[in-house]
């Protein structure tokens, strides 16, 4: 996994970036609802947070 600036809300690029994943993975784990997106705006952003929590709670 690749450290990044600490930053409370993520990009999609950062998002996928921070969990070593294409922009695809991520909208496919968005969709099945193991990761949390916020739309605002018409643009997708994650809490950093919650991304870090989705990936100790993975198996």
């Amino acid at each position: 996994m690749k450290t990044t600036k600490s930053k409370s809300i993520l990009t999609r690029k950062q998002a996928a970036e921070l969990l070593s994943v294409s922009l695809t993975t991520l909208k496919s784990w968005s969709d099945k609802k193991l990761i949390k997106a916020y739309k605002l705006g018409g643009r997708v952003y994650y809490k950093e947070k919650e991304l870090l929590k989705a990936l100790e709670l993975s198996p």
